[in-house]
């Protein structure tokens, strides 16, 4: 799972759960009622000269002062307008209460830390205005001054209180950190995301996949029973059965779920069937999961398309036992009419202003194929409706999660766009005024596990597609995707991505579900999944093979192709570019730079690459020396001593000469013990050379495949993330320079030659934690003399 900040997590207050004497604007501002979006810098003036009006004691000469001292606070510390307007309330409320015109910069740095525990819920250690010894001392006595009980203001507050009590360090660091774990676990949510099923009611377990498993072929004389699916076939009932008992079974407690469309098979085309089948998915997913919210999607293969178009939809629900997935009135006002529809979600039921937004289009009828199939005006009112749902959204501060069953933008693979641009571009258009209120895109049709985002000046939306239940043409094994979420941000933080290995299946007649992987560990993210973050790790897809491959191997893994230098400058155009124009036109500019991608063969069985005796024995050498570095005391085995005595040498060498960082830094040596320590085979308390090789050859080979078993990268992700952290305690996110020589002084490389490789690595005087991730992972498995990765990263 994401390691998550605290800063997103916490919702155990409401202004309604504080009562004042004399409620006024101030404290308005103060209490927490609802996020607002402050962009205009007036409202800050008025802020700051609206204590002029207001008769106190203090004169509004003072308050105006502290106010501007308040703000130059915040702008040298680069917090949020939100931020000092709840500050500034939560001062002058401080001053009226205490009567002087005096006070210390450290009450004005606790008004910001209350307000920013407020606004945002953080334990904000990253930023050094709130590192003061004193902060919980001065944000306990506002709190009394103004009559708040801090518990109630804050959860982490009242952990911070009960701590102060308690005087070993170490005991208080594992309290704090298990309450805040606590925390965030309480308010974190899980969603099933299901899509494209295709059951076939005309499957036959016996078929031919030539007939897509329709007929037996004479020349199968093996009876071949392929009951749960074939690459070549759309999905038999079985296989649906399968897959919701599979995610009962993994986890039934979840919020919510989301059926993002396509019940019924490519071939079925007759209303009976289309209907029938939606029946019966109806009936089966509410059987498998009584009393959890679905959301469902209609899907361009669920729309009847020769029918009275008048009750297409009202047929369509009454005929499917849809009412079991959806029953909301509001809901069912628009849905009735063209299959859309807005629904409100209060995932925490004692603070019913937190709203998530339910957006599902019908995304059928901006397809160009279909638009014979709909009334002319039909398109344009749901785009109507559409502006006016997010218009309304926008004015009440609702987050939303939009829903869409075809995505937006271009096939890069047979090169059309999904709908037609006429739609798209009035679609955009609204998103483009509405996107701070969408949380996410998740989209579905194409079968694959791919995402992109949309971006335009400083606005972004990212579009995440799924991976099917239906395997037909190899573009996926059958899978299902459980997200995580901040039920009070209500921003999404990680998924985890379960499929059954049809071979398998096929072979020992038995559905084995799997854990496929986790996106934070596949993709060595440590951020909230959000729009902004995924252009991010967008950005490194384009310019870093480690994750181009990943991706690829992801979208491509059970395909029987060859991708091409030009199939992946397609797939890197078609990102983040929705205009047909610019995606061609990127192509072309980057085959004419004579950019190179190495071709990648996807055969549904790979291997990993032979080595050569010679790079293996550079490989060997390394990791013996890797061994030697970490035997400190010589005595031919790695032991717990010796990374006692490492953690007592370390901590002086890196700018942690208090005992307070020197402790953090004892503990993540002694962190980084214990993963080091995975290659004790015979459990004996240490682990010798043979057993270290052994181990490290096995764990190479296995991150050399691409399907890794994901146990064995949260394993090796654990590791490098504490190793990290040992050269990054101040969380900044980066490797300094001097800290890269010391460390490297230290294992006895000279200091030209740690300073040259530092520069090798980057061109900057730090190293930004995604890099220095990578490098470690890659310098762990590449036999390559020359991979960038060799320079100086085995002190890691």
């Amino acid at each position: 799972m994401i390691s998550t900040s605290i800063c997103s997590t916490s919702d155990y207050y409401s202004s309604s759960d504080i009562e004042y004497d004399d409620v006024d604007d101030d404290v308005v501002k103060a209490a927490p009622q609802h996020f607002s979006s402050i962009k205009e810098t007036n409202l800050i003036l008025q802020t700051l000269l609206q204590y002029q009006h207001v008769s106190s004691l203090i004169s509004s000469t003072i308050k105006s002062q502290h106010s501007m001292r308040l703000f130059k606070l915040v702008q040298e510390n680069h917090l949020s307008n939100e931020i000092f307007i709840r500050a500034n309330a939560i001062l002058h409320k401080f001053l009226l209460s205490i009567c002087t015109n005096e006070i210390d910069e450290s009450i004005l740095i606790a008004c910001l830390s209350l307000a920013t525990k407020l606004n945002e819920h953080s334990t904000h250690s990253n930023i050094t205005l709130f590192n003061s010894s004193s902060l919980i001392t001065n944000e306990n006595l506002i709190c009394n001054k103004l009559d708040w009980d801090i518990d109630i203001l804050t959860p982490i507050n009242y952990v911070e209180a009960i701590l102060l009590h308690v005087l070993n360090y170490s005991i208080k660091d594992r309290l704090r950190q298990l309450t805040y774990e606590l925390i965030v676990l309480c308010l974190t949510g899980y969603f099933w995301v299901f899509t494209d099923s295709h059951v076939d009611v005309l499957y036959r377990n016996d078929g031919d996949p030539t007939t897509r498993c329709r007929n037996v072929s004479l020349t199968n004389m093996t009876k071949t029973n392929r009951k749960f699916g074939h690459f070549d076939c759309d999905t038999p009932r079985e296989l649906l059965i399968s897959t919701l008992s599979a995610a009962k079974k993994i986890d039934s407690n979840i919020d919510f779920i989301i059926w993002l469309g396509d019940a019924t098979s490519h071939l079925a085309h007759s209303s009976d069937t289309i209907l029938t089948v939606n029946q019966y998915f109806s009936q089966e997913l509410r059987k498998h999961f009584r009393k959890t919210l679905v959301i469902p999607v209609l899907g361009n293969h669920d729309v009847v398309l020769k029918t009275n178009r008048s009750t297409r939809f009202i047929q369509f629900y009454n005929e499917t036992k849809y009412n079991l997935l959806l029953n909301d009135d509001d809901a069912l006002r628009t849905f009735l009419k063209g299959g859309y529809y807005s629904l409100n979600f209060r995932p925490l039921k004692n603070k019913p202003q937190t709203v998530l937004r339910f957006i599902a289009l019908n995304t059928a009828m901006f397809q160009p194929q279909y638009m014979d199939y709909f009334d002319s005006n039909e398109p344009n009112e749901q785009i109507e409706w559409f502006n006016k749902t997010m218009f309304e959204a926008h004015n009440l501060n609702n987050r939303i999660l939009l829903l869409a069953h075809v995505p937006f933008g271009i096939n890069e693979n047979l090169l059309y766009k999904f709908y037609h641009i006429k739609y798209e571009q009035k679609l955009l258009s609204i998103i483009n005024q509405y996107s701070s209120n969408i949380i996410m895109c998740l989209s579905a049709h194409r079968h694959q596990d791919l995402f992109r985002v949309y971006s335009s000046l400083n606005i972004t939306m990212g579009i995440i597609g799924h991976p099917s239940i239906s395997p037909i043409g190899y573009l996926s094994q059958p899978s299902i995707r459980k997200y995580s979420y901040d039920r009070k941000s209500l921003i999404l933080t990680d998924y985890e991505q379960y499929s059954l290995n049809l071979h398998a299946a096929e072979r020992t007649q038995k559905d084995q579900w799997t854990f496929s992987y986790r996106f934070s560990s596949w993709y060595h993210q440590s951020k909230e999944l959000t729009s902004k973050n995924l252009l991010q790790l967008i950005y490194l897809i384009r310019t870093n093979s480690f994750y181009l491959k990943r991706f690829l191997l992801t979208k491509h893994y059970t395909e029987k192709i060859v991708l091409t230098n030009h199939r992946i400058v397609q797939t890197l155009c078609a990102l983040t570019l929705f205009n047909f124009d610019e995606f061609m036109s990127c192509t072309r500019v980057l085959e004419k730079k004579g950019v190179q991608y190495d071709n990648i063969a996807f055969n549904n069985s790979l291997e990993s690459k032979s080595h050569t005796d010679e790079t293996k024995k550079f490989w060997h050498e390394k990791m013996k020396h890797l061994f030697h570095l970490y035997d400190v005391d010589r005595d031919g085995s790695i032991t717990p001593i010796d990374f006692e005595i490492l953690a007592d040498k370390l901590s002086t060498l890196v700018g942690q000469d208090d005992g307070k960082r020197r402790e953090d830094y004892a503990n993540a040596r002694k962190t980084l013990c214990q993963e080091i320590m995975r290659a004790d085979a015979n459990l004996d308390g240490k682990v010798t050379l043979e057993e270290w090789l052994n181990f490290h050859e096995n764990l190479a080979n296995e991150l050399r495949k691409p399907d890794t078993n994901p146990e064995v990268l949260e394993q090796i992700s654990q590791r490098i993330n504490t190793a990290f952290n040992m050269l990054d305690l101040n969380h900044d996110g980066y490797i300094a320079i001097d800290e890269w020589i010391k460390t490297c002084e230290f294992f006895g490389v000279d200091e030209k030659t740690a300073e040259k490789s530092f520069h090798q690595i980057t061109e900057q005087d730090k190293l930004e934690e995604d890099r220095a991730k990578q490098l470690f992972f890659e310098y762990l498995k590449t036999d390559d003399p020359n991979h960038i990765s060799n320079c100086c990263l085995c002190f890691l």
